[in-house]
């Protein structure tokens, strides 16, 4: 059988209503932003799981950060839609964003490419997410997306510092783009979910911790709550709210949790640099850049709520 998301979180697709959601959501996104950097670093990067948002709510939200937000670094969110010659193509894509300060004045740059592999839901997701009421168990699913083009972004963000992103099975799968990960060696590698509690011992933590050692990536994967919500554990109880999983080259894996009544979880990752030496034993002489996340003090991760009450409909995803 084949299965498709559609996401109803967004609301109508009637264009006027979803410019004004757009508006609306963007608006959201910017005060999380302002208000995660009141007590510490400004914040430099915005990621949102896989198949958040749509082109309409993209686009919307970058040229908001491109003109609010001038520390904004680098904008990373998975969409359901693609544009191409004036329509849009509907599927799973990641987008993202750049910005850069050329000659004074501020300009983004964006991409935008499509998932490599699809999602197959067999009757233990389709139970663990409570879906047996739209898929039979008894029936193994595929994502219904094209797989027409298999390419992999990758942005030089900082100095020495490289970033690429993967979508969930992307991480999984040894072919097309391990390889190439591999040779290039990103500092940072963001894998975006639609999966349940990020955990050390779940798959996205095994798979994150080959990559951490070889080539050593930092590796952050993200998923989304609705899915977590969905979840239940054997005993019938909800699982955490660990939203996010980090894996580097020389920590365990750390679960990233979202706090109840909040919306957000700002993390700090610090730049380290250190030696690396190839199979003859030639040496770099402290040019590798790699990151670690901040786990004491103030820069630790911590949940973030918006200021004021913002729209329900962004809160839990009703319409």
């Amino acid at each position: 059988g084949w299965f498709r998301i559609v996401p109803r979180w967004l609301g109508s697709k009637k264009p006027a209503d979803r410019l004004a959601r757009a508006a609306e959501f963007a608006d959201f996104i910017v005060s999380l932003v302002q208000e995660a950097g009141r007590d510490g670093a400004p914040v430099s990067a915005v990621l949102l799981p896989e198949a958040a948002l749509d082109e309409t709510f993209f686009s919307t939200l970058f040229d908001a950060l491109l003109r609010r937000c001038p520390e904004i670094e680098t904008l990373v969110a998975g969409t359901s839609e693609m544009p191409v010659g004036g329509k849009v193509r509907h599927g799973n894509f990641v987008a993202q964003g750049v910005f850069v300060t050329s000659d004074g004045k501020r300009q983004g740059v964006r991409t935008i490419r499509e998932k490599h592999h699809r999602w197959r839901l067999e009757r233990s997701q389709i139970e663990l997410y409570q879906l047996g009421g739209r898929l039979n168990p008894g029936t193994l699913w595929w994502e219904g997306i094209d797989i027409t083009s298999r390419s992999l972004d990758v942005i030089a963000f900082r100095p020495n510092a490289t970033m690429t992103t993967l979508i969930c099975e992307d991480l999984a799968r040894v072919d097309p783009c391990q390889g190439a990960v591999r040779a290039i060696g990103p500092t940072l590698l963001v894998a975006l979910l639609m999966d349940g509690s990020q955990l050390g011992f779940r798959w996205p933590g095994r798979y994150a911790t080959v990559l951490a050692e070889d080539p050593g990536c930092s590796v952050l994967s993200l998923t989304s709550l609705g899915l977590i919500n969905r979840s239940r554990l054997p005993d019938g109880s909800k699982p955490k709210w660990s939203v996010a999983l980090w894996r580097d080259d020389y920590n365990s894996p750390t679960e990233i949790l979202l706090q109840p009544g909040h919306h957000a979880v700002c993390i700090t990752a610090s730049p380290v640099w250190r030696t690396e030496c190839t199979l003859d034993g030639r040496q770099d002489e402290g040019q590798a850049l790699a990151w670690q996340l901040q786990i004491d003090g103030i820069d630790k991760p911590r949940s973030v709520k918006a200021p004021g009450s913002p729209a329900k409909w962004i809160i839990d995803g009703t319409t």
